[in-house]
């Protein structure tokens, strides 16, 4: 009754939220963005920001534009149709809500001029710090933190079609921010940095920093396409950082090849060193504290997930930070012979497992610690990609992702979990309701336990159960790869073994029992082979526990056992004798 009840609660949460998601969309969706004019005064070594925003939009016919600003930030005017405005009012908790004298239905434009010292919410949405005793100031609005330092519309609802932004600040320092750089001139003490992105974006997208950069420009070039790779690098840091981001080549090669070309080629892209916990992929222009390639690469994965396609709500930013994170594996997988790529794998599951539940899917959006959940967000859902990837194929997973990505419906603009699911299903002609229920939606993962009973003349069963590690998901559907080789053969195969019967039963009960013979004396478990390509086609590649036929054990038991370097094996436990 407790089981059903918590099943009955998790399904009732699920349609709520989608429900809210919708009604807010419809709700706040009542203009469409066209155009930002963004003016910045910023000096590094102050926490403070004065400047005005100037937004081009198509009105609805509602009378009142609302825009989302901090309430301890000052508002020095409106301006509206040339004219100043005065009636415009803050509501609670961080509304800006501007009353029109006329309803208009064409492009209409509305300027806010404004200043103050933002407080820092969030992951760091507006932070003054040093470096080396130099100055730096930068943004990181993801998710609400945008309105703290400037007047916006902080939500997922709709993309800007384009920005153009003027920041000033002395003339020590350089000043950056998303698109390209139009031109910089100096006068009286400061310099105005003139920047043009011409891109739909997200709110929480948009980045800034300043502070006394060294710039490093170089050319990216492949299949017919080329556009600048840009570094901006503390002095003190910039040798190592550069000696780091040639690499970053690699992972534009790997993602150019699976996902397509890089969305933004027609400006560049950008690294960035400011101090991050870790990194924030604002559009063309990646934030990082330094460079490593397995922060490089997903921020650059981002620019396909996350900012090309962008998650239509918080609930579904797994679809962001799970490609991202899958997409470090898949640079991984395809540098240095592989060699990273299962130990990659292992350290993810290891981390996915260090807890029995937690859904990949985010139901409480206000908690900004278990939106950004490391183990579930990233890890997780990661892995639950790389599961997919391993039921339906490489040919069915990619082409998805590509055609998901392409689609005009979604890139430049927003999708959601049910979106990818679709497209997910027309590649691969399966239906995937019961994936995204279990692994998205759900909770926790199986514990497989497998044994093999000899019932003589060279007959055996193999006996596969499991166990759920939550009581909130009970049923998990997947196939377990199940290989018998023989003794006395190939010696590159399992220990000496031929490949006699690969078996793939794919099951949704608490227990399965594979009934088959075999010409050898013995059998056991194994787990020797560690990589995979695609396991119903290629056996001597495939991933998962080796049913091997020697003469040096019998009737082995393994109680719980996890390949955790395959892709099948997120939710397995470790095999208790390795």
């Amino acid at each position: 009754m407790i089981q059903s009840l918590n099943i009955f609660l998790r399904c009732t949460l699920l349609v709520i939220a989608m429900l809210c998601d919708a009604s807010t969309h419809k709700a706040n969706a009542a203009e469409d963005f066209k155009f930002a004019k963004l003016h910045f005064q910023i000096d590094p070594n102050v926490n403070f920001i004065s400047g005005s925003v100037t937004y081009y939009f198509i009105a609805s016919s509602t009378d009142t534009l609302q825009l989302n600003l901090s309430a301890n930030m000052s508002i020095d005017s409106i301006v509206y149709h040339n004219q100043n405005m005065m009636g415009y009012y803050f509501a609670p908790p961080d509304f800006l809500r501007i009353p029109f004298a006329q309803t208009s239905n064409g492009l209409d434009s509305v300027t806010v001029v404004y200043h103050g010292a933002p407080a820092t919410t969030g992951l760091g949405s507006f932070k003054q710090d040093y470096h080396a005793g130099a100055p730096i100031i930068s943004t990181l609005s993801q998710p609400y933190g945008a309105s703290d330092w400037m007047p916006c519309v902080d939500k997922l609802q709709d993309k800007i079609d384009s920005v153009e932004t003027f920041i000033t600040c002395p003339q020590a320092y350089t000043a950056v921010t998303n698109g390209v750089l139009i031109d910089s001139s100096g006068s009286n003490g400061n310099k105005v940095f003139h920047y043009k992105h011409s891109y739909p974006i997200a709110t929480y997208l948009i980045g800034l920093a300043v502070s006394n950069y060294l710039y490093h420009e170089d050319i990216y070039s492949h299949n017919g396409i080329s556009f600048p790779l840009l570094n901006y690098t503390y002095p003190e840091d910039d040798v190592n950082w550069m000696n780091g981001a040639v690499h970053i080549d690699e992972a534009m090669n790997i993602f150019d090849s699976l996902f397509g070309p890089y969305p933004f080629a027609n400006e560049h892209y950008g690294m960035l060193q400011a101090n991050l916990g870790g990194g924030m992929e604002h559009q063309t222009i990646t934030f990082m504290k330094e460079y490593n390639n397995e922060i490089g690469s997903h921020e650059l994965g981002h620019h396909w997930f996350g900012d090309k396609v962008t998650c239509g709500n918080w609930h579904d930013l797994w679809i962001n930070e799970g490609f991202a994170t899958y997409m470090t594996g898949l640079v991984y997988e395809s540098t240095e012979e592989g060699y990273w790529w299962p130990i990659y794998l292992k350290d993810r599951m290891n981390k996915v497992m260090l807890e029995p539940d937690g859904s990949v899917y985010i139901y409480d959006t206000t908690n900004i610690n278990r939106m950004f959940d490391e183990r579930l967000t990233y890890y997780k859902a990661a892995m639950v990609l790389h599961q997919l990837r391993y039921i339906i194929g490489d040919s069915a997973f990619f082409s998805a992702c590509r055609n998901f990505l392409n689609d005009p419906v979604h890139a430049y603009g927003f999708a959601n979990g049910s979106d990818l699911k679709y497209y997910f299903e027309q590649s691969s002609g399966q239906d995937l309701t019961y994936y995204f229920n279990q692994w998205i939606y759900g909770e926790g993962y199986p514990v497989y336990q497998i044994q093999t009973i000899s019932t003589g003349n060279s007959n055996f069963n193999v006996t596969i159960q499991y166990l759920t590690s939550t009581s909130t998901t009970t049923t998990f559907k997947l196939p377990v790869p199940i290989k018998f080789y023989g003794a006395q053969q190939d010696t590159t195969i399992c220990k000496g073994g031929k490949v006699l019967l690969s078996a793939y039963p794919t099951f949704d009960r608490s227990k399965f029992t594979y009934k088959g013979n075999y010409n050898g004396k013995n059998y056991y478990l194994s787990n020797d082979a560690t990589d995979w390509v695609d396991a119903k086609k290629n056996c001597e590649k495939a991933g998962g526990y080796l049913i091997c036929i020697d003469d040096k054990k019998e009737n082995d038991f393994l109680d719980s056992i996890v390949p955790k370097d395959l892709p099948v094996s997120i939710g397995l436990w470790q095999n208790k004798n390795n």
